[in-house]
């Protein structure tokens, strides 16, 4: 499968994911339009909603999904602001297309398991545990399993999700 058709399908496999967490057997979050290229598309994000129970989460978060061959997390260690760092792009995309909301990559490489990377405090507050706790471009960040992000449920962790936004748009403001 050439990598464009992997990025595509992994999106749609995101969104779906994200529509059953939600508590849906239907499609309540699709794959942005224009996703994947430089169109340009309201969201930013890869996931966009497609009724009311979805923007109640993508109203809250921005999803970047990538799929890729190798995601080098060893080179965040021994060359953490190397240009051509993957993860490190990937993560400053994520933040650029944000729009103010939580930004969350989901990643993947070829053979492995879905990986979710966002701001440490934030999986902190959520009583969440991250694997591994770096820095990137001047974030304090934590990766861990998509699987145990979607252990809990979104009923339960959407005012945590809306008082970490609202603190640290209060602290950008501050700034």
């Amino acid at each position: 499968m050439r990598g464009r058709d992997k990025g595509l399908q992994f999106e749609i496999t995101i969104a779906r994911t994200f529509s059953k967490w939600l508590g849906s057997s239907k499609d309540i979050l699709w794959r942005s339009p224009g996703s994947g290229s430089v169109a340009l598309n309201e969201n930013k994000g890869d996931i966009t909603p497609l009724d009311k129970r979805g923007e109640q989460l993508m109203n809250l978060i921005s999803i970047e999904c990538k799929f890729y061959k190798d995601l080098e997390l060893l080179s965040l260690v021994d060359k953490p602001r190397n240009k051509s760092n993957v993860i490190l792009n990937f993560w400053l995309q994520t933040k650029k297309g944000s729009n103010n909301k939580i930004p969350l990559l989901i990643m993947k490489r070829n053979f492995g398991k879905e990986l979710v990377l966002t701001y440490d405090a934030l999986l902190k507050a959520l009583g969440l545990q991250s694997k591994i706790v770096l820095q990137l471009d001047n974030d304090v960040v934590g990766i861990l399993l998509l699987d145990q992000f979607l252990t809990l449920s979104f009923a339960k962790i959407q005012n945590k999700l809306k008082a970490y936004l609202q603190r640290n748009k209060s602290n950008q403001e501050a700034l």
